[in-house]
């Protein structure tokens, strides 16, 4: 948990155009070396919706985890962010690319950007403890939801995910998986499910996001993805004190009419023991196809199963194409649109007995640490 909050917090700052510290989030938490909870399966933790309260959500959601789960002192999660804020950060290409789009100057691809602002409001956090975070915002509306991941058995694999869309990316990942099994087939199977869950029912609200996947020394899994329904959230960010007036764009708030599209997930073979993915997928549509390339691919090759052409799925069933229709989807392909930018990514920790993987999507810039 440690490592997921500071994250978390870190791309606040880092990819602001995604996400922000009143993003609303999804997270499956599970501690799979403990046999009961193993039995149990993941929690899932969720907020976010209209924002009613005056302190961001997504602290108001990490500092509750961290005075659950944490292990570090809560000062020490926030310290990386507050580093990056003050000695200035390496401005990604596709934040300068939001920024220019949303008309906000002087967000130059690899040009450096300190916020004071942000380091300020982070190092007034870090006088209390998340326990005493905690016990302060109690009374907010706009606190953690605490419930059991949906579990779907899907040939040999089992998927649990959580978020919006949830149910019909676990459909369409069944759907997806059959004898005999190869990549191609369970592409054009599980959008061709997608499709069809999309002319069933009203897809989840569309957004932006960031996702990542945790895996500690002792097999705690943590698929975490937050977001915004809008580029740079859809309100002014709050002041240094939390009340409003100018401040770090780190701060935006964010209050989307409907729950965002957020799919973090586990997928775990089950007749192959110790083969486990975490994912943090930035939507449900991107999640059940990269789940279906690692089902059929095995995980061989996990960059290349990360890394192929997806397509969105939009009301209706249209296609939102990334380039290009991959070949095995043109038997698919019919009303289609250009799918916009940022597109939908899925970050990923690969566990085989002992031995970790992981691969960062290039969708959302390619950044994976494994420690």
């Amino acid at each position: 948990m440690n490592a997921a909050a500071a994250t978390a917090v870190c791309l606040a700052l880092l990819a602001l155009h995604r996400t922000s510290i009143d993003a609303s989030g999804s997270l499956l938490y599970w501690e799979y070396r403990n046999s009961t909870a193993r039995d149990e399966g993941p929690t899932l933790m969720e907020w976010g919706g209209p924002n009613q309260g005056g302190v961001p959500r997504l602290l108001v959601a990490l500092a509750q985890l961290h005075a659950r789960y944490g292990a570090l002192p809560w000062s020490q999660v926030l310290q990386p962010a507050i580093d990056l804020a003050r000695g200035g950060y390496t401005v990604s290409r596709g934040l300068a690319m939001a920024a220019s789009e949303a008309g906000r100057p002087g967000w130059l691809a690899n040009g450096v950007r300190a916020d004071a602002a942000y380091a300020d409001y982070l190092e007034m956090l870090q006088r209390n403890t998340s326990a005493e975070l905690t016990a302060i915002w109690s009374k907010e509306s706009n606190t953690v939801r605490f419930s059991s991941a949906l579990a779907t058995p899907a040939g040999g694999w089992r998927l649990y995910a959580g978020g919006a869309g949830a149910v019909s990316a676990a459909r369409a990942l069944v759907a997806a998986i059959e004898i005999p099994l190869d990549v191609d087939g369970a592409e054009r199977r599980v959008v061709a499910a997608l499709v069809n869950e999309a002319h069933d029912e009203t897809p989840p609200a569309g957004g932006v996001a960031t996702g990542l996947a945790v895996v500690d020394p002792v097999d705690t899994y943590i698929a975490l993805v937050t977001g915004l329904s809008v580029p740079f959230g859809s309100l002014p960010p709050w002041g240094v004190d939390g009340t409003g007036g100018e401040g770090s764009a780190a701060n935006a708030r964010d209050s989307p009419a409907a729950p965002i599209d957020l799919a973090p997930a586990i997928l775990l073979n089950e007749n192959v023991c110790g083969t486990r993915y975490v994912l943090g997928a930035e939507s449900s549509s991107a999640l059940a196809q990269a789940a279906a390339s690692l089902a059929s691919s095995a995980g061989d090759e996990l960059g290349l199963a990360i890394e192929r052409a997806r397509v969105g799925v939009l009301p209706g069933g249209v296609l939102a194409l990334e380039s290009a229709a991959p070949p095995s989807l043109q038997p698919l392909v019919g009303a289609t649109v250009n799918a916009s930018l940022p597109y939908a990514a899925v970050n990923v920790v690969q566990q085989r007995g002992d031995a970790l993987a992981s691969h960062a999507d290039s969708r959302s810039g390619g950044l994976s640490s494994r420690f």
